[in-house]
């Protein structure tokens, strides 16, 4: 059952289904764009905006991954929606050779998989560009790369900054072990950025809507947990031992016995080897032809 759309400011509101917050703007009362599309295939959500004659006309998304993607193509379908992305996501997301380096997947079933999350028609967003207009509404942009390359916050008119997964709320830093980031340099310093951002409300896309206040402090217990992380994998790390053994081996430690069993098992690896890489440029360790090598 949906309890509805939630309206926070002038004409910006949202909807939360599931683990997802979907941030919505009524460009009238009977059209809105979306910010992103949702965790799960979401018939009811369909349904719901048709009950109130509701049409989504747009949805711009911060970042590709299957969790918040998942209702564009039925929307496409329903609706006649036009879908927003990065180009930079894009480029990572329809190539066969750029998945495994830039999401880690190297199965082909797992790779295929990806492939099919951007199948349908997606209109490209320029790197560098500053906003997006739709029906002559702005809505402003700021690049926030790190958990994915192409990540985006899209701020719509009513100064409501929707930040993706550029950083987690308190309960997610809480749940996530081992956050998943594309590049982990790039993510520590998007969440840097995000406290030199002035706006009234941000939007978390896994359920939570904070003040400026509170993004700072949140952006510092992020920080916290992402050096915290960093110190877990380097304890990990025997005096010299293979790249690859060091995730398979924080997978038994942490207990992802479910990951260990699923595709994700490739994206916690490749994540984990993430910050190895960014213990090197730290110079804790040395990378020497994939053997890992403490230096301190």
């Amino acid at each position: 059952m949906i309890e509805g759309i939630v309206r926070l400011t002038g004409k910006t509101g949202y909807i939360v289904r599931g683990d997802s917050l979907l941030v919505v703007y009524f460009l009238s009362d009977h059209e809105i764009v979306m910010i992103d599309s949702g965790e799960f295939e979401d018939p009811e959500m369909i349904t719901y905006f048709d009950a109130q004659n509701i049409r989504i006309a747009a949805v711009i998304n911060t970042h590709i991954h299957v969790d918040h993607v998942a209702n564009s193509r039925r929307f496409i379908e329903h609706w006649g929606t036009e879908i927003y992305a990065s180009e930079r996501d894009l480029k990572t997301m329809r190539s066969p050779e750029l998945i495994p380096i830039e999401r880690g997947y190297h199965s082909q079933k797992y790779i295929q998989a990806v492939l099919r999350e951007t199948d349908y028609e997606i209109t490209p967003i320029p790197q560098g560009a500053t906003y997006v207009d739709i029906q002559n509404v702005r809505f402003h942009l700021v690049d926030l790369p790190g958990h994915t390359y192409g990540h985006l916050g899209i701020i719509t008119p009513d100064g409501v900054c929707c930040l993706g997964d550029a950083i987690l709320s308190k309960q997610m830093v809480e749940y996530s072990r081992m956050p998943y980031f594309a590049n982990l340099e790039l993510t520590l310093d998007s969440m840097k950025k995000i406290k030199t951002l002035d706006y009234p409300y941000f939007a978390l896309a896994h359920c939570e809507i904070v003040t400026k206040a509170v993004v700072d402090s949140l952006v510092d217990l992020n920080l916290c947990h992402a050096f915290e992380i960093l110190d877990l994998v380097y304890a990990a790390i025997d005096k010299s031992e293979h790249i690859d053994i060091v995730g398979r081996k924080l997978m038994d430690v942490m207990r992802f016995h479910r990951v260990m069993q699923s595709p994700y098992a490739e994206a916690f690896v490749y994540t984990v080897k993430e910050r190895i890489r960014y213990l090197a440029k730290l110079g804790r360790i040395e990378i020497k032809q994939n053997i890992v090598v403490k230096t301190e």
